[in-house]
């Protein structure tokens, strides 16, 4: 099983006042959907609120096969929206409503075992109320030997808070095994711009892999023994939103695909780590090339996970 936590919000997208696209969306949960898509086993984590929006979200979630059970509902909450404004190169900026949490919520993680997956991130893995909660389960999984993947997906109006932010985010590289991070994340939290200063950075927690994405200009797998370079294949760019996320969830496939096997990440070759990034190059590519945060269910057929 694959569990993805973080925000579970609805996206706005706009490219001018009468071209509005909406979405159900949330770093996480677009990578769950992706994988719901593909038929991999994967839950979701979350708090959503108690409104018509977050019915709408609950609903999209099951219908494309991802489990719900460990989402919990806020009474008296409204459903989150994130503002995405195209500009003419198609990427977002954005604009975030949410409302903040008073106290910490009833929520319940799993129990997890050596062959689950927990891919987790964004602003939900910041929030200080959780993240004591958060912080435990996640050693816990790790003592349990499952996978740890962390997406910082820190966003540039993040940024004033980023020295109260700085410690949590620092604790979220240290329990993972494995970072996905984008060169703008990095360049946010540490002020640097190239891939050979991120590694050197994020290999000082502990970390075994980075896996460092660069937009078009493609991404890069650092290991504790190499490195490898992968570029982005050329599309018709529609919008860029989700394709991070689509990123993540080829990433994650593979490991499924290669964990079903008995193969675990730390005893990938270079040539199993390569087509795990053109895997997620292919996936984030397709995610490109529309509107949706995800994959469609026809691109994820081709890829269709028979268990």
């Amino acid at each position: 099983m694959t569990y993805t936590i973080g925000e579970t919000v609805l996206d706005i997208i706009i490219n001018s006042m009468e071209a509005v696209q909406m979405r159900p969306g949330g770093s996480m949960l677009n990578t769950a959907i992706s994988l719901g898509r593909l038929n991999i086993p994967v839950s979701h984590i979350s708090i959503i609120a108690n409104d018509k929006a977050s019915e709408m979200l609950l609903s999209f979630l099951e219908l494309n096969g991802v489990a719900t059970r460990f989402l919990y509902r806020e009474m008296g909450m409204k459903t989150s929206l994130a503002l995405a404004f195209l500009d003419d190169n198609r990427n977002a900026d954005y604009s975030f409503y949410k409302e903040e949490l008073k106290k910490m919520p009833n929520l319940i993680f799993p129990e997890v075992s050596s062959s689950d997956i927990v891919h987790f991130g964004s602003f939900f893995s910041l929030n200080p109320i959780l993240h004591n909660s958060l912080h435990e389960f996640l050693i816990k999984a790790r003592t349990n030997d499952a996978v740890i993947v962390y997406d910082p997906n820190f966003r540039t109006p993040h940024l004033p808070q980023l020295h109260k932010l700085l410690p949590m985010i620092e604790a979220n590289f240290e329990v993972a095994q494995i970072v996905k991070a984008s060169n703008d994340d990095l360049k946010n939290i540490f002020n640097i711009s190239t891939p050979i200063e991120a590694w050197d950075i994020i290999k000082k927690y502990d970390v075994e892999i980075l896996v460092y994405t660069m937009g078009a200009k493609g991404s890069w797998i650092f290991t504790t023994e190499d490195s490898l370079f992968v570029p982005s294949n050329k599309i018709e760019l529609v919008s860029t939103i989700g394709a991070g996320d689509t990123f993540s969830a080829g990433i994650i496939f593979y490991l499924h695909q290669m964990v079903e096997q008995g193969i675990r990440f730390n005893q990938f070759n270079k040539v199993q780590w390569k087509k795990c990034l053109e895997v997620a190059t292919v996936f984030a590519a397709e995610t490109c090339q529309s509107y949706d945060n995800y994959l469609s269910q026809s691109f994820a057929n081709k890829y269709h996970y028979v268990q």
